[in-house]
């Protein structure tokens, strides 16, 4: 038997940037326009403080954005010393 109540997750700014961007490459699913308002809600917020889903939404967006983040291809941007950084490889490298 599944508990329903809400899920709260703390992330910085640039977590709640790559979940963001993540929903929008994510095709349609049900839930998707509630889950783009809560983060840019928590985008918006001055104060940092965990971000608050609903269960069943946040099942879904855990689903959703992993599979989406899965079928992204990684970028070839690369360091100074030649390997891909870590942001680099999720979109956030310095070009």
């Amino acid at each position: 038997m599944r508990h329903e109540g809400e899920v709260r997750v703390s992330w910085n700014r640039a977590e709640l940037t790559a979940i963001r961007e993540a929903i929008e490459v994510t095709p349609n699913f049900i839930g998707r326009l509630d889950a783009r308002e809560v983060v840019r809600a928590a985008l918006k917020s001055p104060r940092h403080k965990p971000v608050e889903f609903e269960r069943s939404l946040a099942e879904t967006l855990a689903n959703r954005s992993s599979a989406a983040l899965a079928r992204q291809r990684p970028t070839t941007a690369s360091s100074a010393s030649g390997t891909a950084t870590p942001c680099s490889r999720i979109g956030f490298g310095d070009s």
